[in-house]
């Protein structure tokens, strides 16, 4: 039960650190373009 709940948390992690990374990634080029 533990590993399953660390793999889901590790998914939802990574999830939303390539989101949070697309947010400024994006930020920062319409910063750049501006």
């Amino acid at each position: 039960m533990l590993i399953v709940w660390k793999e889901i948390n590790l998914k939802w992690g990574l999830e939303i650190f390539y989101r949070i990374r697309l947010f400024i990634n994006s930020t920062f080029l319409l910063d750049k373009n501006a």
